[in-house]
């Protein structure tokens, strides 16, 4: 599914498919859900959560690229997250970061761009920042930022 927010700020819940989700303008509220999903904030503090699902077992690219703080939003993972906001040498976008299940039966992956906050799981995280000003949140769990 293809699915596109509009000017305001929008609450938009992707479901079970691989989808593609744009926030567009001002404060989004983007769910994930299941599936292989390319999440694009675009304008505004937005909040990216890949779904409960797609965390321990899928794939979100999170992409945010208007200069403001964004946030990535693990509280709904039900495994331990390691996260790493900080550059990735290895490419061209200077503000590549990871995050990664450490349940070795659900290792999905998700790309990270241009996100400065993050809130972990109630397990026990690994949660790493960028250059930028971050805001990391362990929540609950023997976490170490």
């Amino acid at each position: 599914d293809s699915i596109y927010g509009g000017a305001d700020a929008d609450q938009i819940y992707g479901g079970a498919d691989d989808d593609y989700i744009e926030g567009g303008d001002d404060a989004d509220t983007i769910i994930g859900e299941a599936g292989n999903d390319t999440i694009r904030g675009d304008k505004g503090d937005d909040i990216i959560a890949g779904g409960t699902v797609t965390i321990s077992g899928g794939k979100v690219t999170a992409s945010v690229d208007d200069g403001e703080s964004d946030t990535v939003d693990y509280s709904g993972a039900l495994t331990s997250m390691t996260v790493d906001l900080e550059t990735d040498d290895t490419t061209d976008l200077a503000s590549k970061g990871e995050a990664y299940s450490s349940n070795l039966n659900d290792q999905g992956t998700d790309e990270l761009y241009d996100i400065e906050n993050v809130i972990g799981s109630e397990e026990n995280d690994t949660i790493k920042g960028s250059n930028e000003n971050n805001i990391l949140e362990g929540r609950s769990g023997d976490d170490t930022i």
